[in-house]
């Protein structure tokens, strides 16, 4: 009975014999080929799935770079729209300064509203004409809406306008449609109120009011307010009404200031 070591030597050497065959017709044995093959193509796939997200990358932020050109672009378009806007805008108001300026022979100056009072009860605006342009206290500020205001102060080169919604403003103005005669006063909210209408004067809302020149300040014939409502007490002597300057006064960029 053969013992256990030749046993032993005997399987090496078939083991040996028959691998040596096999190297012979099949070339070397490489346990670990299939494995490295695996790995080949996983790096292969991450480096082109890696070389298409930076491909990507670099194609999105290309776009994003277009998209913030396109966008200075556009908003540089929309400045250009909204300053050849404000230039039409000015010229229309320039030209209908200048038609009115025709048919009004009193006028001294054209100004520019520079700055409005802050002060909830102060009704004012300054212009940048003043005395050395002809402009003096108490002339008629207008426009061809209507009456704004009067001179308040003037100096060399501004003036302050108190408006007609202003307390501290009054003007003589008479009713266009039945020709009777009041007073027109501030009421320093925005609006107007008009005075001393006797009670039997007939008034509707919606009337016209003019400049009278009763009061040796402002020229005759100025549109001046809207009536808009009628409060009161019929016992009492005057009519208590509210009016609304025809002049838009919080949109001024413009004015005339005009001489009696």
């Amino acid at each position: 009975m053969l013992s256990r070591h030749f046993r032993l030597y005997l399987t090496v050497a078939l083991l040996s014999a028959i691998l040596m065959t096999f190297q012979s017709s099949h070339g070397p044995l490489r346990p670990f080929a299939f494995f490295a093959r695996a790995i080949n193509n996983i790096n292969h796939t991450i480096t082109i799935t890696f070389d298409s997200i930076a491909a990507t990358m670099q194609a999105i932020g290309r776009d994003m770079d277009d998209i913030a050109r396109t966008e200075v672009e556009i908003r540089d378009l929309k400045l250009q729209l909204m300053d050849r806007e404000e230039i039409r805008k000015e010229n229309v108001r320039l030209r209908e300064m200048l038609a009115f300026k025709i048919s009004e022979p009193r006028q001294v100056a054209i100004a520019k509203v520079i700055s409005r009072s802050a002060l909830s009860w102060s009704s004012s605006m300054i212009i940048d004409m003043g005395s050395s342009d002809g402009v003096k206290k108490d002339m008629a500020v207008i426009t061809p809406e209507g009456l704004v205001g009067k001179i308040l102060e003037a100096m060399p080169y501004y003036s302050v306008v108190l408006l007609v919604t202003d307390s501290r403003f009054s003007a003589a103005v008479r009713l266009h449609k039945t020709r009777e005669d009041a007073v027109l006063t501030g009421d320093g909210a925005g609006g107007c109120v008009v005075k001393y209408l006797n009670r039997g004067a007939r008034v509707d809302p919606g009337d016209t009011m003019y400049t009278s020149g009763l009061d040796a300040l402002f020229p005759n014939g100025i549109p001046a307010a809207r009536v808009r409502t009628l409060k009161g007490d019929e016992k009492e002597l005057f009519h208590t009404v509210e009016a609304t300057p025809l002049a838009h006064l919080d949109t001024l960029e413009e004015v005339i200031v005009v001489e009696r």
